[in-house]
């Protein structure tokens, strides 16, 4: 009698190893047949979703705080550019002599002045640009829900039974 069946050997600890012992002594239940569902219930589609679940829900949240990095840095390019714009149309060219000294001792300050507001508008916890920009870029639905996280978590592998003969 010719069988497809592979033979693989394997070792388990003695805790198990009883157990398996005392689930083949059911007379309708071979050692082979044991191994066999559970491998099969081990490798299902079903019990590998299980698995990655705690990866897509880690790729998930990465993915959006990604994209609200992307969001900011987009923000903050557009609005340094618009700032450079502004400042060069707006600038006359520097004096000569002592005048320039002036203007560069003002332009230290104003710089200061600016780096100040900038150290204190990064700090505030009240980023309302920021808050507005995520509402108008980022939807929800680009995203995984909880509940689809959740339905994903809570599928549990089906018991598959085998056929005994």
């Amino acid at each position: 009698m010719t069988t497809s069946l592979r033979r693989i050997q394997a070792y388990a600890p003695e805790d198990i190893h009883k157990r398996l012992e005392l689930a083949a002594s059911h007379p309708d239940v071979s050692k082979s047949e044991i191994v066999r569902r559970a491998l099969e219930l081990y490798l299902s589609a079903e019990a590998e979703a299980a698995r990655n679940n705690p990866i897509l829900r880690r790729l998930d949240q990465m993915t959006r705080e990604c994209e609200k990095l992307r969001q900011r840095l987009i923000v903050l390019s557009e609005g340094h550019a618009l700032f450079v714009r502004y400042f060069l149309t707006l600038v006359p060219p520097s004096p000569e002599g002592a005048e320039r000294q002036a203007a560069r001792a003002e332009g230290a300050a104003r710089f200061e002045s600016y780096r100040q507001s900038l150290e204190t508008i990064l700090s505030s916890k009240n980023r309302h640009l920021f808050n507005g920009i995520e509402d108008a870029f980022l939807a929800e639905s680009d995203f995984f829900s909880d509940a689809d996280l959740d339905a994903l978590e809570n599928k549990k592998p089906s018991n598959q039974k085998g056929s005994s003969s």
